[in-house]
């Protein structure tokens, strides 16, 4: 389960950086990363459609349900290189879940 936390907070880390600077984008991905959602989600209402969609597409990621968010990142102008992570990361959650399967 380590390893699906450490994958998640890089994408979060590569997210923040190539996205805008300004101060509602930082602050959403700060209260994603602190578990506020419901402030997160107030917060990200004030961002354009682009960055409201990858925040969104977060945070469905984070809670599991990997449908809303890509369903997310497909709304968004820049899919096809978080679309790739994402599908990347959903075959690494796979496969963590399988390998800890057979270790039990």
């Amino acid at each position: 389960m380590k390893l699906i936390e450490i994958t998640f907070l890089l994408i979060i880390f590569c997210v923040n950086s190539s996205f805008s600077k300004n101060a509602s984008f930082q602050e959403c991905i700060k209260l994603l990363e602190a578990g506020k959602f419901q402030k997160m989600l107030e917060l990200s209402k004030e961002l354009p459609d682009n960055e409201q969609h990858h925040i969104l597409s977060l945070y469905y990621m984070y809670k599991g349900n990997y449908e809303k968010s890509l369903n997310e990142i497909e709304k968004t102008d820049l899919k096809d290189n978080r679309l790739n992570l994402f599908l990347y990361v959903k075959e690494l959650i796979k496969l963590t879940e399988k390998f800890e399967e057979f270790e039990t």
